[in-house]
Parts: structure tokens; C-alpha cells; sequence
């Protein structure tokens, strides 16, 4: 369900040339976290290996336990902002 959604957004997006414009993303109420993460993973791997290795570098640690979903979550976007300008 939620790869559908996000194969229509990207695709819907491509013809807003503003990003200012664009439908976007932020989140969901997240009720199996290891099977939600692998599902994204497996989703960045496909369509963006560079993005999936980025957000992989950021789940490791909450896998373990050591830190929160949140900051897990919060790093792995700022990691990947800053290494592709994307918001």
C-alpha cells in the first residue's frame, strides 16, 4: 500500500516544477518499526540505492536499541538532506 502511494507522489511530482509546489511526505504512526524500516529500505534500494544506503547508516543504531525512533529518524533525514540538497 504505502509503496503504491509513494510511486504515485514521485510520479505526480515530476510535473510540479516548483518544489515549493510538491506533495510530500513526513511520516507515519509506526506499529512494527523493523518490519517498516525494511520495507523502505527495500523501497530506497530500488528506486535510489544512494538515498537507501544513507537511511541504512541511520537505522542501525535504533535496531540495537540504543537510541529512539525519533532520532533515528530526524539523523537519517539530515543525513540525507545534506548529501542530496532534497527536502
Amino acid at each position: 500500500m504505502w509503496a503504491a502511494f509513494i510511486d504515485w507522489m514521485r510520479e505526480h511530482n515530476t510535473r510540479i516544477p516548483q518544489l515549493k509546489d510538491r506533495a510530500g511526505f513526513y511520516g507515519l504512526d509506526l506499529y512494527n518499526m523493523r518490519g517498516s524500516i525494511a520495507a523502505v529500505l527495500a523501497y530506497l534500494e530500488k528506486i535510489d540505492p544512494a538515498a537507501a544506503k544513507i537511511a541504512r547508516s541511520g537505522t542501525g543504531v535504533s535496531l540495537r536499541g540504543r537510541r529512539s525512533p525519533r532520532h533515528t529518524g530526524v539523523r537519517s533525514h539530515r543525513r540525507l538532506r545534506n548529501a542530496t540538497g532534497r527536502h
